[in-house]
């Protein structure tokens, strides 16, 4: 409308569209009109033409423009006394559909001409611009930019806030934006994450930030190595966003997934030689070798240090396809959580991974250590298990070894470890375990001790599961109430729904079979410590 020709022209109605973009300029000359039509035209109309129309058929036609999203109509009366219908004008209000009135005395032929030369120098500037940002684009990854200098190219080229959403963390967020736009923003993104199921196409929408209403958002898509890295969000904050915008956001989304691939395939490397170094540790025949390498991963050998293993438990006798396929990637790409959450408890160690266990090594620090530790865990526990689905969900399940002074003793606390996630997950149902938590069976789960443990078992209750099992009777479910209960038979009684006297009948039974006598100190004991084994030798 700033046009030369455009001055003696004026907005008639509809003027919430003066933003619309507009790309080509296109003539009214037959009702065919809307099968030629492309989206952002400027239609031109002769009064002529259109007041052949009565009211209701030029809303209509106002509607069939919107819906192939004209950016205008630009109406040349004959003279100046011809005007649009007000019912019209207030249509046209209603759908932010620009009415142009061009005078008289201007031709359509010039103002048509004028569109196009309009284009022309708005697609070389467009051009220059996408010039400047694939420029700047190249150099910031030759001096090893981050994603977050991609995203101020993105911001300071477009004038609008830009942020990136990592798809395995949706509270990793990284905002390019004014401070105080920054926590709005990032609230935007996650309830982009939490409300649309499909992250992978690009989307253009409208949304509230605080109170900017009505503002435009563009969600692009970084995909590669057929996997979602995340999404590029850019904000329409200071003005409507543009082609140029979109053409500049959807230009940088291939860099941001080769930085995240990259960066993925050095956490990798890291990974492998980190994951060697813990293996030689625990290894006798390498652990000297591996104690002259500590100080490169900042481990003082004479430390006091605790092994702390996170496990996939679902994924250690399944084959389902995310265990199967997808268990590898999940473990990389989560390795900086654990790592992040091990930093923000102020704890110092090393996290790798090997097959479905995250391996924490940890050094003992601080008065309040065990309380950090266990905040660790509790953290870790709890963004792991939230990223699952009803799919694929998540079972995590977190075994602390006790602490030993020096990095060569790291082997036995592995040792504890690993023993309370294969013990304490049978006999309780925690996700974090201490090996302090096993009591007893400390010592009962020693490996040179298990053979021994299973024939004690087999002698002592086994009998009685097979009794019930052909007899269908609930002898140890009934001995199993009887301890619970401090061997108050009343109390069983009640427990179970049973009659006293049957209580009493299944007690003597169980005696029976098992030869022991329950008002014998020893053979009780002897009975309770077979029944607490039974979750380990099912």
């Amino acid at each position: 409308m700033e046009a030369p020709i455009m001055r003696q022209s004026k907005v008639l109605a509809g003027a919430g569209g003066l933003s619309n973009i507009i790309t080509r300029a296109n003539t009214y000359a037959d009702e065919d009109i809307f099968d030629w039509v492309s989206p952002h035209e400027l239609l031109l109309i002769t009064w002529l033409n259109f007041q052949q129309k009565n009211v209701d058929e030029m809303n209509a036609f106002l509607d069939r423009a919107v819906e192939h999203k004209i950016a205008a109509l630009a109406i040349k009366f004959s003279t100046p006394e011809q005007s649009v219908p007000k019912a019209v004008q207030k249509h046209a209000n209603k759908l932010d559909l620009p009415l142009i009135l061009i005078d008289p005395v201007t031709s359509v032929a010039d103002v048509s001409s004028e569109v196009f030369n309009q284009i022309f120098a708005l697609q070389a500037e467009l051009l220059r611009k996408h010039e400047a940002v694939y420029d700047r684009l190249m150099t910031t990854l030759a001096d090893g930019g981050s994603i977050r200098d991609v995203l101020a190219i993105v911001s300071e080229a477009t004038g609008q806030p830009a942020a990136f959403a990592f798809a395995d963390k949706i509270d990793s967020v990284i905002v390019v934006a004014e401070p105080s736009l920054v926590n709005v923003l990032k609230d935007d993104v996650r309830a982009v994450w939490q409300r649309h199921a499909r992250r992978n196409r690009l989307n253009e929408d409208r949304t509230d930030l605080g109170e900017r209403t009505d503002i435009d958002r563009l969600t692009v898509p970084v995909s590669g190595r057929n996997q979602l890295h995340g999404t590029i969000f850019l904000w329409g904050v200071a003005e409507r966003l543009t082609p140029f915008d979109r053409a500049a956001v959807e230009s940088v989304s291939a860099s941001v997934a080769l930085l995240i691939v990259q960066e993925k395939q050095l956490r990798e490397i890291a990974n492998k030689h980190s994951a060697e170094f813990v293996g030689d540790l625990l290894t006798e025949a390498t652990r000297n070798d591996a104690l002259e390498r500590a100080r490169i991963y900042n481990l003082e050998v004479d430390d006091t240090y605790v092994m702390v293993i996170i496990r996939l438990v679902n994924c250690t006798d399944t084959k389902s396809a995310f265990c199967a396929n997808g268990v590898y990637d999940y473990i990389y790409d989560h390795m900086r959580w654990v790592t992040a959450s091990l930093q923000s408890h102020s704890l110092r160690g090393l996290v790798t991974a090997r097959r479905t266990d995250f391996m924490v090594v940890v050094a003992q620090s601080g008065h309040d250590f065990d309380t950090r530790l266990n905040a660790f865990a509790e953290s870790v526990a709890r963004q792991l298990t939230a990223t699952g689905t009803s799919k694929d969900p998540i079972d995590i399940r977190i075994g602390i070894g006790k602490p030993y002074k020096h990095l060569r003793n790291l082997w036995r606390s592995h040792a504890d470890a690993d023993k309370t996630l294969m013990v304490g997950t049978r006999l309780y149902d925690a996700t974090i375990l201490r090996f302090s938590d096993l009591g007893v069976f400390r010592i009962l789960v020693q490996g040179e001790v298990n053979e021994e443990l299973e024939q004690y078992f087999t002698e002592t209750l086994r009998p009685l599961l097979e009794y019930d099992r052909k007899k269908s009777t609930e002898l140890v479910r009934t001995l199993e109430s009887y301890f619970k209960n401090n061997s108050n038979i009343n109390k069983t009684s009640e427990e179970l729904f049973t009659h006293y006297n049957t209580i009493l009948y299944r007690l003597e039974r169980i005696q029976e079979i098992t030869k022991l006598d329950l008002n014998d100190a020893n053979d009780r004991l002897n009975l309770e410590l077979a029944m607490r084994l039974r979750s380990l030798f099912p």
